[in-house]
């Protein structure tokens, strides 16, 4: 059998609004992603913000765990972006929008 290959998902939100109904399809959405592409969802990195200019120390904390660590398993990134989910595959260098 294949192994899967692990994703993580990253999302900014209002602090206002991460119990919305909305925020609730998007992280939902990480998984289901997973599910149709087959593989396995390890963590969602996730920032609440005042605003948008404040600054995002999750989604640094991600670049430091999986895009500037040459030993992690992580082999697919996912950030939810102007109302889709972007895609990045490590070992391809490959984007896409879903």
């Amino acid at each position: 059998m294949k192994k899967k290959m692990k994703a993580v998902g990253y999302v900014s939100v209002i602090k206002k609004y991460p119990k919305s109904k909305e925020h609730q399809k998007v992280m939902q959405g990480f998984q289901l992603l997973c599910d149709k592409k087959g593989w396995e969802l390890v963590k969602i990195y996730e920032d609440k913000k005042e605003s948008s200019k404040d600054p995002t120390p999750e989604m640094a904390r991600m670049f430091r765990e999986v895009s500037m660590n040459k030993d992690s398993d992580i082999e697919i990134t996912i950030h939810y972006v102007f109302g889709g989910y972007m895609v990045n595959q490590k070992k391809q260098d490959t984007v896409s929008n879903l």
